[in-house]
Order: structure tokens, then C-alpha cells, then sequence
């Protein structure tokens, strides 16, 4: 299952948007523009810039067009923090998106991933997840990651080697508000050279996450494994006094 359109477009906009390559208060390209870049009909262009428009990243004025909104600087950098949980199907748009899967299971939960995930019983199923992203065809990520079989319904292999996190907002109407993240750094191991198409023992970054929904519900544990030289985190501190 290919990922609708008007979400690839959204995603390339509200990216655009969030980089500020269409500045706050800046007019978005017209809709026959948008319609002739992204090779698109009238119908699916209206519903990239409809979802962004309930998103509040833009308002549309009749018979003037779309505008982006005035933001402040918290705003934003806010906003761009959500946008890092959209995953990098949405984080990379504009791009070439693809996912082998290696495992698609569901098996019982060990001791590890019950803490993490916050299970109250021994028994509960969960999802095991491997796949290997490719941007443009060039390897970047090796994903590992446990979902609840019981929060997560009716995950199909069809998500999986597209962007389950699409799946998750767009199908089951989850929120992503939140992530834990631990960033550490080694060399590449065997299968992790083999499978990201890269040298033993150059730099890899391996990233290990939980992540929740706005209601508080732990949906996932991962452990991600980033090539070095592609890998790049933005982090904002602010004083609160």
C-alpha cells in the first residue's frame, strides 16, 4: 500500500514550512503551480493544503490564496519536534522512501521490552519489526522496534515496508506526542555493514527510544541504527526561570 499522494505532498509542504523555506507569513506557491510540480489533480492538491490547514500551518483566503501562519520562534521549534515523529517517510518527502523488511512477527514479549513498553502482565503480544530504509535506493537506517499487538490493530506487512507511523495518525487516529531517547555511538559490526552497505568499523549512531501517544500510552521501543556521516540531531535548550 503506497502512500497517498496528498500526504507526500502535505509532508513536502509542511517540511518546506518548518525549514523556513516558506517563511511565516509568506504566500504558498497558487494551487495551478502546485498542481503542475507535483503532477497532481485539483482534488488531490486541496487535500494537502486542507490537512495543513487543520494543522493551523496555514490559512486559505479566497480569491488570494494560501498563507502561512505567524508563528513564534516556540512555536515552531515545537512544531518541528512533532514533525520528527512523522518518521522519515515524512521527514523525506521529497524523496525516495522504501523499506526491506526483514522481520515482520508477532511473538511474547521478553523482560527487556515489558519494561519499556510499561506491561502490566507477563503475556502480552507485541509486534518485532526489522527493516532496513533506503533513501534514493542508498541504505540509511536499520530500524529494530516492538510495538503492542493490542494498541496497534491490524498491522499489516503493507504498512510496515511503507511508513507505519503514517499508518498509525492517518488510520487509527493516534497522536504522537512524545519520545526518550538515548543516542550513543560505535562501530559498524558485521551484519550492520553488510545491511547498511557500509565498511566494518566505521562511525554508526544507534538510537533507543520509547515513544507515547497523547493520552500516555507507550506504543513503541526501538533501537535505531543511523550511518555516522548520514546521522544529524537539532537540539534546542532554553533558561526557564
Amino acid at each position: 500500500m503506497k502512500i497517498q499522494k496528498y500526504l507526500t505532498i502535505a509532508n513536502i509542504l509542511r517540511n518546506k514550512i518548518l525549514s523556513g523555506e516558506f517563511p511565516v507569513k509568506s504566500k504558498l506557491p497558487y494551487e495551478r503551480e502546485l498542481i503542475e510540480t507535483f503532477q497532481a489533480s485539483k482534488m488531490t492538491v486541496k487535500k494537502a493544503t486542507d490537512l495543513l490547514m487543520d494543522e493551523g500551518l496555514i490559512t486559505k483566503v479566497k480569491a488570494k490564496g494560501a498563507f502561512v501562519n505567524d508563528f513564534t520562534k516556540a512555536s515552531l521549534d515545537r512544531r518541528r519536534e512533532i514533525n520528527y515523529f512523522r518518521g522519515s517517510t515524512a521527514l523525506f518527502a521529497d524523496k525516495k522512501v522504501i523499506s526491506n523488511v526483514l522481520v515482520f512477527e508477532i511473538v511474547s514479549a521478553d523482560e527487556l521490552v515489558r519494561q519499556k513498553l510499561n506491561f502490566k502482565t507477563a503475556d502480552e503480544p507485541v509486534y518485532h519489526i526489522k527493516r532496513v530504509r533506503s533513501k534514493d535506493d542508498k541504505p540509511f537506517v536499520l530500524e529494530e522496534m516492538w510495538m503492542p499487538v493490542n494498541l496497534i490493530l491490524n498491522l499489516k506487512l503493507e504498512h510496515v515496508e511503507n511508513s507505519i507511523y503514517e499508518y498509525i495518525e492517518q488510520q487509527l487516529g493516534y497522536i504522537i506526542e512524545e519520545s526518550h531517547r538515548r543516542i550513543a555511538v560505535h562501530v559498524a559490526d558485521e551484519q550492520e555493514s553488510e545491511l547498511l552497505k557500509m565498511e566494518i568499523g566505521k562511525p554508526v549512531v544507534l538510537t533507543t527510544q520509547t515513544a507515547r501517544f497523547l493520552t500516555g500510552q507507550i506504543f513503541e521501543y526501538s533501537r535505531v541504527t543511523h550511518i555516522g556521516e548520514e546521522f544529524s540531531l537539532e537540539v534546542i535548550l532554553t533558561r526557564k526561570i
